[in-house]
């Protein structure tokens, strides 16, 4: 016997621009709409919404909902996202890991043991440590790490015993919150030349510095476009 599911949510325009992109991203993922398809149900003709993400905020890059939805459209064909293949079973880990690509992983910043003891007891024993990032980045199939943060976090040394590839993109504490072209081209000569096998992108915020170099990279080694990839970050 076939069943109807009804969903509601809030009448205001965040909430119901994401439960339009649930149901689009749905249809996309599970039914192989392309994304035109995937629209039709939620969009006028001539009508665009701008995308929202979970905490409400209107982007500063105004992406709108038929970009998001072309978005996961474009992971397919890509192969950023393999339907077959996919797993969330780490996506509420603390390390706060993200599959962006093959070649890419952007997760949290690991905390050494004494700074999270100068942090206070609340912080001492939460699983955000150097070794704690190392197990999740082996699940990962990651070869090596690229520090996007300031480097008195941690001791680049634990990656490295643990037989991880480690390098920095340098940033100063006075740095803005996007990356200079200077820090671009370090990343992706990086990536490039000198990662082998899938690297780990790790960076305190991963809103602006670290999401931006992915970007890049997706746009360089993928031909994508600044929508696609800016999109695809925002949900992947």
């Amino acid at each position: 016997k076939k069943r109807q599911l009804v969903y509601y949510c809030r009448d205001e325009a965040a909430a119901k621009a994401n439960t339009a992109l649930l149901f689009a991203a749905y249809l996309v993922l599970e039914f192989e709409y392309t994304a035109e398809q995937a629209l039709r149900p939620f969009l006028k003709q001539g009508e665009e919404i701008h995308f929202w993400d979970v905490l409400g905020r209107d982007g500063g890059f105004r992406l709108t909902f038929t970009e998001c939805v072309k978005s996961i459209e474009a992971a397919l064909k890509y192969g950023w996202l393999d339907r077959q293949t996919h797993s969330l079973i780490h996506a509420n880990s603390m390390c706060n890991c993200q599959s962006v690509c093959p070649e890419l992983l952007a997760s949290g910043v690991p905390i050494s043991e004494e700074n999270l003891e100068l942090m206070g007891p609340l912080h001492a024993d939460l699983p955000i440590q150097p070794k704690h990032f190392v197990a999740e980045f082996r699940w990962y199939d990651v070869s090596t790490v690229i520090r996007v943060a300031k480097p008195d976090l941690y001791d680049a040394a634990e990656f490295k015993d643990a037989r991880f590839k480690h390098y920095d993109v340098p940033l100063k504490s006075s740095s803005p919150a996007t990356p200079s072209d200077a820090q671009i081209e370090t990343f992706l000569v990086l990536m490039t030349r000198k990662v082998k096998g899938r690297a780990a992108v790790v960076c305190a915020e991963g809103t602006g510095h670290s999401g931006v170099l992915c970007a890049a990279f997706l746009m360089a080694r993928y031909h994508a476009t600044a929508a696609e990839a800016a999109a695809w970050l925002c949900l992947c």
